[in-house]
């Protein structure tokens, strides 16, 4: 309980304070102010404060606060001083309600005096805690002088104290009312945060899954389709007439380009990422139309499809790009063309898309345009065409079959060599399909630099290049294909079934090159890898290549991280051997 002063001001009347006195009042005014400032956030500590500067300024026996309560709007005592006179102040409260007092005190922005009730309590003082806004509660006062008068300045001060800290709690209400709303914020920040973790650690698994599908889904197409080009170019190599080699030959590129087709389709969430990369090559537009053409003419033939193509005079012979790229385009629009197409024709035309424009170094633009006579397609068909997944209707997918992906490839390709592709059509009246490409022109024509030379071993190559080599691969198909490959050369290849065997034989022999599968039941590449290097010198060690069907770009990366010294992927040609085996040094020969 604070005490009063020993001398209270005389507050009857400003002119009698002495200076000294007028000096300790402005002193009590300021040092509320400051109070006020320093305690805004806190009810208990704004009433505390009130209740002190008070007592300094009015001749009170009782001090007390009621606050008006958020849930139900009735006045509550927050404060009172002494707290044994609690009982008394809500006694003479409930009498002033009651009498009417209480209300008459809410309107008026000034004290009302009324008696206590008991005439030994004192005069009951009722003054109004309120803004221009609203009211906040009522302060209720004893006092021991019934001589105070309204108009006297101690009135007065307490008008504008209780003004002041009507602000103060006012302030104090919206400052909680913000710490609640900060709180109740953060944690929907919280909890948003926390969803949204849980969402992003779900897509990072959902991708992590996805990579490791795609991965499998690599290695077992490749594969086999490894045994079926390195089968069909041991093939090329034997004794064929030319109608069995121009066979075989069809069947290794139809081999080479459904490989195209199946790893675009495995890599389409690369595609849609914008991580595909392009070659910029030089190579032949011509030969690589006439190739496109004749690979899709026995399909026009069985349905009984004329297939034309027109390349225009001005397109030129060599432009740099990427053929692979192109090529699956055209066979993409062309197979489509074909598909639906039941009679008349489907016609390849290429051209320059600014007719009459001159060819320079320059980028040229040129135009490719697949029209056919076939089924053709309405507006709303036209409109989602591109679309991955998309077909005309459910019908088009049991009658014509396709998965719907081809087009939105090929749009993303024209897209990745700064082309575009769009199409026209009418039911009934067939489909054009058109795409614009800008090449560069190479510095020299390469006129050979594109095709792809005939298969010729050369079987002196192990003895001009003697190395001893180790296949370790677990599939019998890859190592017939592998060892064909090197016995056609010269070499005699030692051949381990299993990661373990392997690592035993180049363990115990001396070999100049491993040729590693990464992928065994028993013991990995990698693990074959690792022991290689830590068991053997550096002197003595073979230069190990990973030949594997695992062909994304980060399995390459992965493989050359790890130590292996090159990358094989499959399938593989006997030139792409050949490098490998024209980069590998004997090693060890000293102890031969």
């Amino acid at each position: 309980m604070e005490h009063p002063p020993a001398s209270p001001l005389p507050t009857s009347d400003i002119r009698t304070l002495r200076p000294f006195e007028q000096i300790e009042l402005l002193e009590i005014l300021s040092s509320l102010g400051s109070s006020l400032s320093l305690n805004s956030g806190e009810t208990k500590q704004i009433l505390k404060s009130l209740r002190i500067h008070l007592r300094q300024l009015l001749p009170l026996h009782t001090a007390a606060f009621f606050l008006v309560s958020h849930d139900n709007a009735e006045f509550l005592l927050e404060d009172c001083d002494p707290p044994a006179n609690r009982e008394l102040i809500q006694q003479a409260v409930d009498r002033a309600i009651d009498e009417g007092t209480f209300a008459w005190a809410l309107r008026q922005n000034r004290p009302l005096f009324t008696r206590a009730g008991d005439t030994t309590a004192g005069t009951l003082v009722l003054h109004s805690i309120a803004t221009r806004s609203r009211c906040l509660g009522m302060f209720v006062g004893l006092l021991r002088d019934a001589r105070m008068h309204e108009n006297d300045i101690g009135m007065r001060l307490l008008t504008i104290i209780l003004g002041q800290g009507a602000y103060a709690l006012e302030n104090s209400t919206l400052q909680l009312r913000i710490m609640r709303q900060n709180a109740d914020l953060e944690q929907m920040v919280a909890v948003r945060t926390s969803q949204l973790e849980v969402a992003l650690t779900a897509a990072q698994e959902s991708a992590l899954v996805k990579s490791r599908f795609l991965a499998n889904m690599s290695h077992e197409i490749r594969t086999p389709m490894n045994g079926i080009l390195g089968l069909t170019e041991l093939l090329e190599s034997s004794n064929l007439d030319e109608e069995q080699r121009a066979d075989l030959h069809t069947l290794r590129e139809c081999g080479q380009n459904l490989l195209v087709i199946l790893s675009d389709i495995l890599d389409y969430s690369k595609i849609e990422a914008g991580k595909l990369v392009l070659e910029h090559e030089p190579f032949d537009l011509h030969h690589l139309a006439h190739d496109v053409i004749r690979l899709m003419r026995p399909l026009a033939q069985a349905k009984n499809v004329e297939l034309r193509l027109e390349v225009d005079e001005s397109v030129p012979g060599q432009v740099l790009g990427d053929q692979t790229r192109l090529r699956q385009v055209l066979l993409n629009l062309l197979g489509n063309a074909i598909k639906f197409t039941d009679h008349g024709h489907v016609a390849c035309e290429i051209r320059p898309a600014h007719v009459g424009g001159p060819v320079t170094d320059a980028p040229v633009a040129l135009r490719f345009e697949i029209s056919d006579t076939g089924i053709g397609m309405n507006a709303a068909t036209l409109e989602h065409l591109f679309r991955p997944f998309s077909q005309a209707d459910a019908s088009t997918t049991r009658v014509y079959g396709g998965t719907g992906l081809g087009l939105a490839i090929s749009k993303s390709l024209c897209n990745l060599m700064n082309g575009d592709i769009w199409a026209t059509s009418q039911p009934g009246a067939g489909s054009k399909f058109s795409c614009e490409i800008p090449f560069e022109l190479p510095a020299s024509a390469n006129h050979h630099g594109a095709r792809r030379p005939p298969t010729v071993f050369d079987a002196g190559l192990a003895e001009a290049h003697p190395l001893r080599i180790l296949v370790i691969d677990d599939s019998a198909m890859n190592q017939l294909v592998a060892c064909r490959m090197l016995t056609k050369m010269g070499y005699t290849p030692i051949v381990a079934t299993g990661g373990e065997q392997g690592l035993k034989i180049a363990l115990a022999e001396t070999f100049d090159l491993l040729l590693i599968d990464l992928q065994m039941p028993d013991l990995d590449g990698y693990e074959v890898l690792r022991n290689v290097h830590s068991r053997l010198p550096a002197s003595h060690r073979p230069r190990c290549v990973a030949m594997t069907a695992n062909a994304l770009r980060e399995d390459r990366d992965k493989c050359l991280h790890v130590g292996f010294d090159a990358f094989l992927p499959k399938p593989f040609s006997s030139a792409d051997l050949k490098q490998h085996l024209m980069d590998t040094m004997p090693v060890g020969a000293s102890m031969r």
